[in-house]
């Protein structure tokens, strides 16, 4: 099964892989990450947040956030789950209490709690080849241990300064942008220039991050506002609703409508456990 599939099916896909100098393409997806680096060296970003990571640190990345990776040869370990999956087994306090692990984006776990995570994979590795529901009692340990690890201290110099601003400006306004022009004149850059700059960082075109962020953030107000989706539509820099639909369910599978009716549809049912 693919990912989408497994989480859907399942709620929890993990996976054990070495990446050739692969540039993954920045993505977004209704799943919360654990990334932990074996071995060798990249580069991480989510949103306009930069890391760089060795091996044994730890990348959370909260569910819709975007993000992508790029760097030399790696082995690696994801881990991604539904919310969904931990409200089968815990309150809706307790997954409230066990996500708190990625308001901390770049985490390592030092001495005793290091070695237990290694543990932990390795049981967790047997357990989802079995397709066992046992799997959430290992995973909320490990949300623990992370949610109390070091933050690492990134040094960012490795990334372009000019970049991480522009990613920055494109999250506060990327309701009144309409493409790269009016960006590259805020900067001072050549629309060219700035296309060629932005692919090489971000592994994505500015056009296609731009849309990325507005539909995120149109997620957001789906889920905790009352507005019409005309309103959502608007406020997030699309001019014509009937596109906004369209581009929505391309990116995401569902219409809008349907979007805010499944979350409507999990949150009662939260309220009611």
């Amino acid at each position: 099964m693919t990912f989408l599939e497994t989480i859907r099916d399942y709620g929890l896909f993990m996976e054990v892989v070495s990446v050739q100098k692969r540039m993954s393409k920045a993505h977004n997806h209704e799943a919360y990450e654990i990334y932990y680096l074996i071995h060798g060296d990249r580069e991480y970003f989510i949103e306009d947040n930069f890391f760089h990571v060795s091996n044994g640190d730890f990348i959370l990345v909260p569910k819709g956030k975007l993000h992508r990776t790029s760097g030399q040869s790696c082995t690696r370990i994801v881990i991604s789950f539904s919310e969904e999956f931990l409200l089968k087994y815990y309150t809706p306090s307790a997954v409230e209490f066990l996500l708190q692990a990625f308001t901390k984006y770049h985490v390592h776990p030092e001495g005793a709690s290091g070695q237990r995570v290694l543990t932990i994979f390795d049981e967790m590795k047997k357990l989802y080849t079995e397709h066992s529901d046992r799997i959430f009692i290992l995973l909320a340990e490990l949300l623990d241990i992370l949610s109390c690890a070091p933050v690492v201290e990134d040094d960012t110099t490795k990334t372009s300064t000019r970049i991480r601003e522009i990613v920055a400006y494109v999250n506060k306004h990327y309701g009144q942008l309409n493409g790269i022009q009016e960006v590259a004149e805020k900067f001072y850059l050549s629309k060219a220039y700035l296309c060629r700059q932005f692919k090489k960082t971000m592994g994505i075109t500015f056009s296609d991050y731009l849309t990325k962020t507005k539909l995120y953030h149109s997620t957001t107000k789906l889920m905790t506002t009352n507005k019409k989706v005309s309103e959502i539509a608007e406020e997030c820099g699309f001019h014509s609703c009937a596109y906004f639909c369209n581009i929505f369910k391309r990116e995401y599978g569902i219409t809008p409508i349907v979007y805010r009716q499944g979350h409507n549809q999990r949150k009662t049912i939260r309220q009611k456990q």
